[in-house]
């Protein structure tokens, strides 16, 4: 498996970074393959990377004001979840649940290290890829702010991230 092709079919990243960015990246990734039934993540946990869907799918909950687990979203290959932990060190908004077999790519805070280090101008990249994500997450599941991205604009976002990779943003 070429992971910088993979890469490439994810718009987050793909929009974001260069060719020798999205090599460098795919180089520091990891694959790992979950059982159906294995959690991804648990929601209100904390965490410092992402998973980018290669093949299978999962299933996203969260817990509303009632404490009910509801359904946000299918997760499918090319699909992204765990962003703004990976981005700000934020605590999990969901809890994602492999429904079949899962393979995925880990992408964590170390293997972006290198390229917001050299790149700080990423910063504010990212911060608008995950504010037109939080667009069309609010658009499709009219959570009345429950995905919000902590209730923060794009300038906030990309403070909190180059707080969170130490960067002056």
């Amino acid at each position: 498996m070429d992971i910088t092709e993979v890469l490439r079919t994810i718009p987050f990243f793909a929009s974001v970074l260069t060719s020798d960015q999205l090599a460098a990246l795919a180089g520091q990734l990891r694959l790992v393959t979950f059982i159906e039934g294995a959690v991804l993540m648990w929601q209100a946990d904390a965490g410092s990377s992402m998973f980018a869907i290669v093949d299978g799918e999962a299933r996203v909950t969260a817990r509303d004001r009632n404490g009910d687990d509801v359904e946000v979203a299918v997760l499918r290959t090319g699909d992204i979840v765990g962003e703004m932990s990976l981005l700000t060190g934020a605590r999990r908004r969901a809890t994602v649940l492999a429904t079949s077999r899962v393979t995925a790519l880990e992408i964590g805070k170390e293997a972006l290290e290198p390229l917001l280090a050299a790149s700080p101008g990423l910063v504010h990249r990212f911060a608008e890829v995950m504010e037109e994500r939080q667009a069309a997450l609010d658009r499709a599941y009219d959570s009345a702010g429950h995905w919000n991205i902590l209730g923060l604009g794009r300038e906030q976002v990309a403070t909190l991230i180059g707080s969170f990779f130490k960067h002056r943003s």
